[in-house]
């Protein structure tokens, strides 16, 4: 069994020299077993290797360490999935960060709009009580408010980042986020255990911090663990935000038909499902405008090292045509037949509108006309 531990992560990051890209680095453990980094900080052979991982290069590098006699490794993978291309915003305030135990106690709330919430309308539930904020308190834009939790009796009027919400009778097993609408409506729910599901599998209350996905603009109001990042105690956090533009769409796309042409898209002879999934991954991966780049500029050339250990490079139409080639070659699976669809917005629904209206409006003069 393979477990994905993102709590090594940040200390990994550290180590890297330049962290610019496509691109995000997740680290898998070939074991049944949490790893403890601090046992390898310092590791002169790891620092060494990660110091050779280029991460505007989409794939992946294995890393073989020995430590008390016993063979490891580590996969790091360089990934599109988490990268941002255009500046994120959000619809309205979600739970963003949690914990409930003797090191970090606390709720933190996040605007990801850029408007200024009116936070009297929200309500923090934890077991069976509500806490309020005081009236005509406001959240900023892409701000948050990190409320401390303390168990006790007596409870303040109001929350705030400097009146905690009280816990009457611990331990906490609800945590949830109302919002007054006509009447108050849930907006969040998340059932608390003293062994919590994340993205990459179980974390024990009692020793980590809770976080949401940095790219979550509209949150599962069911608990769903793939949004949610376990971290450990011992860590200094920052206040939650959105993850900021890190590439533009052309590199990304670059990335992608490097990846098609000189990485995964190669020696797929054998394998040519695994190969075409990995690249399907990656282009699903990837924003919009970079899906469209691929079609609008054609000719644009990458470059790699191709079969023979050769320099070599290709352009957009090739990158698009090998992963054609094989999606013909996996049932089921989908090509590129053009690019994709700008997302239908309200303001897409606005202008049907306003079309409708305006058409209606011609015709009954056209007719109106005629019968004068």
């Amino acid at each position: 069994m393979v477990m994905i531990k993102t709590i090594s992560l940040l200390t990994i990051l550290s180590f890297l020299p330049v962290f610019a890209s496509p691109i995000t680095i997740t680290v898998s453990y070939g074991l049944n077993e949490t790893v403890d980094v601090s046992a390898y900080d310092n590791h002169p052979g790891l620092r060494s290797f990660l110091s050779t991982i280029d991460t505007s290069v989409l794939g992946e590098s294995t890393y073989t360490y020995t430590i008390d006699e016993i063979e490891k490794s580590l996969t790091f993978v360089v990934s599109n999935i988490v990268t941002v291309v255009e500046p994120l915003v959000g619809y309205d305030a979600y739970i963003a960060s949690f914990a409930f135990n003797e090191t970090h106690a606390f709720v933190e709330l996040f605007n990801p709009t850029i408007d200024v919430l009116n936070l009297d309308l929200y309500r923090i539930v934890i077991n069976d009580n509500n806490y309020a904020f005081a009236e005509g308190a406001t959240l900023a834009p892409l701000t948050s408010v990190k409320v401390p939790v303390t168990e006790g009796i007596e409870a303040p009027a109001f929350i705030s980042e400097t009146n905690p919400i009280v816990v009457h009778q611990p331990p906490v097993t609800k945590l949830w986020l109302l919002k007054q609408v006509d009447t108050f409506a849930l907006f969040d729910t998340i059932p608390i255990a003293s062994i919590m599901s994340t993205r990459f599998g179980t974390s024990s209350l009692s020793d980590y911090v809770f976080r949401r996905d940095a790219k979550t603009l509209t949150p599962s109001y069911v608990y769903e663990s793939n949004e949610w990042l376990a971290y450990p105690n011992n860590l200094v956090y920052t206040p939650f935000s959105l993850l900021e533009p890190t590439v533009t769409s052309i590199d990304q796309a670059k990335a992608w038909a490097t990846y098609v042409m000189f990485g995964a898209g190669m020696f797929a002879a054998g394998r040519v499902e695994e190969a075409f999934r990995a690249l399907e991954t990656e282009y699903l991966a990837m924003a919009i405008s970079s899906q469209q780049i691929l079609f609008a500029q054609p000719n644009t050339i990458v470059r790699g090292v191709n079969e023979n250990g050769q320099a070599d490079q290709s352009t957009f139409r090739e990158a698009i045509g090998r992963y054609n080639y094989l999606a013909a070659r996996v049932p089921g699976a989908e090509g590129l037949n053009g690019p994709p669809a700008e997302p239908f917005t309200w303001i897409t629904v606005l202008y049907g509108l306003i079309a409708v209206v305006a058409f209606a409006g011609l015709f009954l003069f056209i007719k109106q006309r005629r019968q004068r």
